[in-house]
């Protein structure tokens, strides 16, 4: 083999090298691109599942959840409790429709599930005051997607 072939052999096999390590990176990127999702997903599952244990594992947070979407006259104290408890909510539901707009969950968990319950909340009277208090704290964004679907939605509001 001359001088010359050995070259043309060396650059092939250069080239096929450079391919390979380009499909491994490629496969590496997919691999941490996955993983960064699940750890995200997983980040969001957790405040969701704090946000629903506290209702579920006190009864008096639940009454007060209950009495505040009713929009039952409440204490003060209760007032801002029950703020806060539909703030963190609303919070934990635009990190859901954020992730829904950057294509991070799977296709469809806004519409089908996040936004169904926020309309039920947002359309109680406690609930429907309330966003009318608070709904400029959010990003216009937001806002604007869930006035739509208040606004294509008539729930009957029960708060089982």
């Amino acid at each position: 083999m001359s001088l010359e072939q050995a070259s043309y052999v060396a650059q092939i096999a250069g080239g096929a090298a450079v391919v390979i390590s380009l499909a491994y990176v490629g496969f590496q990127l997919r691999q941490n691109t996955v993983q960064l999702a699940r750890g995200e997903a997983n980040a969001a599952l957790g405040q969701n599942s704090a946000f629903r244990l506290a209702i579920a594992n006190n009864r008096e947070v639940a009454q007060l959840w209950i009495q505040g979407l009713a929009g039952a006259p409440l204490e003060p104290h209760d007032r801002l409790r029950f703020d806060m408890l539909l703030s963190e909510n609303l919070w934990i539901s635009f990190h859901l429709w954020d992730r829904s707009r950057l294509r991070l969950g799977s296709e469809g968990q806004w519409s089908r599930g996040v936004v169904r319950g926020l309309v039920e909340r947002l359309s109680t009277a406690g609930g429907s005051k309330w966003w009318a208090r608070f709904k400029d704290r959010y990003p216009p964004a937001y806002v604007s997607e869930i006035d739509r679907e208040l606004a294509a939605t008539s729930p009957e509001g029960d708060l089982n």
